[in-house]
């Protein structure tokens, strides 16, 4: 078996609603993530699937290539290290530094 580096896969957003959901990444324990290329696509779905899931608290982060949600910070430090980005300035990921 061969190792795989982990990296970002896409922007993600965590709407907390103290419910378990299957499916769910690794870490998340309740709640569900809803992944897309942006942001705002995770808005846009959860809105369809979901009406009524953005009452939630939720969280802007990233879903990584081993089914882990992380949030901005963490996902710059991944990023960085797989060489998905280079050193920047603010030390948080944004979807746009990805594509």
């Amino acid at each position: 078996m061969t190792y795989q580096p982990r990296f970002i896969q896409c922007a993600a957003v965590y709407f907390q609603d103290d419910l378990s959901h299957s499916c769910q990444p690794v870490n998340v324990h309740t709640g569900h993530v809803v992944g897309g290329k942006r942001h705002k696509d995770c808005y846009d779905t959860a809105r369809k699937v979901h009406p009524g899931s953005l009452i939630f608290s939720h969280t802007e982060g990233f879903l990584t290539t081993d089914n882990f949600f992380v949030d901005r910070k963490k996902a710059y430090t991944i990023a960085l290290e797989a060489g998905q980005i280079h050193n920047k300035i603010i030390k948080l990921l944004f979807s746009e530094d990805l594509y």
